[in-house]
């Protein structure tokens, strides 16, 4: 019965996904970005994880720039999904040049000289899902881009958007069977992608500072990084101002921290990392995914409830 649901729920996603690739993109824009407005209005839930996290990343902000960040970011959020769905016939009429550019791509190339692999990380930022299909802007078509992904518990739903990733050239990888595929890719001089703005177990995460706050992180890209040298290169993808583009930012290489004391090496670098985002996020609020619990897991001994 659980695979029927499955089925048949895929079957909607799939059913809508062809309608709205039939559609002008301007107006599928347009509806995503009435249909964000929607949800912020009746998602009571989900608007006060995203005001909360607001209120924890900028104590001083005023509740109607809060809820107008957090309307904005719901709003990316499903400029997000429609621009996956629309995704192939972008690239099947090759007009992808079209709503994608590059921005400081010497930074790409700089770290790439230094090492035949290498490690970019990102966050749930802007159109984050372009970033990973944009690796034939990275003039590397014969290597991989080695993709995390988490399963959304419908496999049908994530065959679909897989296959979407990996049009231009992704490898998608499952978080679960992914330390070991990546470590290969790294040694194969391939690149990898990998999202650490996230909240993690503790089991699977180190504390570090975000906004201010104690915040479990994934240090899967720390790890990597310190087993391989590869160097680690941020990118995010904004929007144009104004525009229904949008631009892939490298940023130079964050240079790796050895203290000789790997506990304390794998705390550093991944504070390093996430201090990155944080700069990215708070240049542009609007862009991040405010809806999700970031400071849900708590360090030992501490029993504030956030959500």
């Amino acid at each position: 019965m659980k695979k029927a649901l499955q089925y048949i729920a895929y079957l909607c996603v799939s059913a809508c996904a062809r309608a709205i690739s039939l559609l002008p993109r301007r107006a599928v824009l347009v509806f995503a970005e009435g249909l964000g407005a929607l949800i912020y209005h009746l998602d009571a839930r989900h608007r006060r994880i995203a005001l909360i996290n607001l209120k924890i990343a900028f104590p001083d902000i005023s509740p109607q720039r809060a809820a107008e960040i957090a309307k904005r970011s719901i709003q990316n959020l499903c400029r997000v999904v429609v621009e996956l769905i629309y995704m192939p016939k972008i690239i099947s009429q090759g007009r992808i040049s079209e709503v994608l550019r590059l921005e400081n791509d010497e930074n790409h190339h700089i770290a790439a000289r230094k090492n035949k692999a290498g490690i970019y990380i990102t966050a749930h930022f802007g159109l984050w899902e372009y970033l990973f299909h944009g690796n034939w802007l990275l003039k590397q078509k014969f290597v991989p881009l080695h993709v995390v992904v988490r399963a959304s518990g419908n496999p049908y739903i994530d065959e679909m958007v897989n296959r979407t990733r990996r049009m231009l050239g992704s490898v998608t990888v499952p978080k679960k069977q992914s330390i070991k595929h990546l470590l290969g890719a790294l040694k194969k001089g391939e690149y990898l992608g990998i999202l650490i703005d996230q909240n993690v177990c503790r089991e699977e995460g180190v504390f570090v500072d975000f906004f201010g706050k104690k915040a479990a992180t994934t240090f899967g890209a720390t790890l990597l990084a310190l087993r391989t040298d590869a160097p680690v290169v941020p990118v995010f993808v904004f929007r144009d101002t104004g525009r229904d583009t949008y631009k892939i930012r490298f940023l130079p290489d964050i240079p790796l921290v050895r203290t000789g004391d790997h506990e304390e090496d794998v705390r550093v670098n991944t504070q390093n990392f996430t201090a990155c985002v944080e700069r990215m996020v708070r240049e542009c609020p609007e862009n991040w995914l405010w809806i999700h619990k970031r400071w849900k897991t708590r360090p030992a001994g501490e029993e504030e409830k956030i959500y």
